[in-house]
This record gives C-alpha cells, sequence and structure tokens, in this order.
C-alpha cells in the first residue's frame, strides 16, 4: 500500500538555498530511498517552490519634479536567469498618464526596445525581449514622451511604495520595495526649541 512520507530539514542544518535561486523546472532535485527492502532509482521531484530574488534594485526620475512628466529609470540584479518572455511589473503608487499618453508604452530594456503597456491601477508591465544572465544587471527605461506623471505630492526618499517584481519561466521573484529617488517631498524633518523649559516662552527653530 501507498503511504506519504514527509521529512523537515531544520534551518539550523545550515543547508542554504543557491544563490541563483531554485527554478520551477529542470531544477535537477532528486530523491532516492535506501530500504531494508532495497534502494531504489532517484525519482525526479516533480513540485517545487520556485525560489529568487533581486538585488541592488533602484529607481530614478528626470526631471524630479512633482507631477510633471518623466523618464524612469529602473535598474536591479537578478540572482536567477531571465529568460525572454518572463513578465516584469512595475508598481508605481501615486503615478499617473498624462491625459495626451496611451496605455502602450514603447520603454527599452538593457538596451533593447520592448512595448509595455500601463494600466489603471498605476502599474506597468513588460516581456522582456532577450534573456538576461543572472547577476546581470536589468535596465528599464522609460522615456518621458510616454507620458507617465510623477505624484503631486512627490515621493519619500527611499519610502518602499514603489516595487518590482518579476514573474519567469524559472521561479517568481516577488514585490521587491526599490531605492528610491526622492522627489517634492520633506525629509528628515525636524523641530527643535531654543529653551527647553515648561512654560517658557519660546523659539522654534
Amino acid at each position: 500500500c501507498s503511504s506519504d512520507l514527509h521529512l523537515r530539514v531544520p534551518q539550523s542544518s545550515g543547508i542554504k538555498i543557491p544563490v541563483k535561486g531554485i527554478a520551477r523546472q529542470g531544477h535537477g532535485l532528486v530523491v532516492v530511498l535506501d530500504t531494508a527492502n532495497g534502494k531504489e532509482s532517484s525519482h525526479a521531484i516533480k513540485s517545487v517552490q520556485p525560489v529568487g530574488s533581486i538585488s541592488a534594485a533602484g529607481v530614478a526620475f528626470d526631471p524630479a519634479i512633482a507631477a510633471e512628466n518623466t523618464t524612469i529609470f529602473v535598474t536591479c540584479v537578478a540572482e536567477m536567469n531571465l529568460l525572454a518572455g518572463d513578465m516584469v511589473y512595475l508598481k508605481l503608487p501615486g503615478f499617473a498618464l498624462s491625459p495626451n499618453g496611451t496605455a502602450d508604452l514603447r520603454v527599452t530594456v538593457s538596451g533593447v526596445a520592448a512595448p509595455a503597456t500601463w494600466h489603471d491601477e498605476a502599474m506597468v508591465s513588460l516581456s522582456l525581449p532577450q534573456g538576461i544572465s543572472r547577476h546581470t544587471p536589468l535596465r528599464v527605461v522609460i522615456p518621458l514622451s510616454e507620458g507617465i506623471q510623477l505624484p503631486s505630492a512627490g515621493i519619500v526618499k527611499n519610502s518602499r511604495s514603489i516595487t518590482l517584481s518579476i514573474n519567469t519561466t524559472e521561479g517568481f521573484l516577488p514585490d521587491t520595495p526599490l531605492n528610491v529617488q526622492g522627489v517634492g517631498a520633506l525629509n528628515r524633518t525636524r523641530l527643535m526649541f531654543s529653551i527647553d523649559r515648561l512654560e517658557d516662552r519660546k523659539s522654534v527653530v
């Protein structure tokens, strides 16, 4: 009769996930049983949780003026291989498409032209036009001419509100906050008083 076998390897064992991540397909993971009744040949594990990550991720703008059209520069490094056709999603909360803009965008990905789409939920999606090896910088440029406007309230530096995710055939890279260039927003605010005693008149600095 058949029965389920559950094996749990604790984190304390020191086993680390490969730096290139774990692919959904072609991962090469197998299981072998060596029992009192004999040794079975290796069996490929059919269902594997894909694992990946993004590092060195940032976004910058030119010009960096609130409520104005801008060129958007996105850079990141994936810890796993990216293939042509993989989907990239850039979430831009508070951004808007100018009245003269269209949902069909023309962008470049690591210097190669690629179509992209603006979505009403303030997100840009695009399909990679070519494969990019792991640890190779991925650069996306959305030109000013495409009509994407910065938020009217500005952006707080490194607010973690702008995120990037990639849906790949080798695994899923979840929403990752980008290092963000501040735009038209107060940063490192501070309130001080010239006298630090209660009920005294003070100068606010």
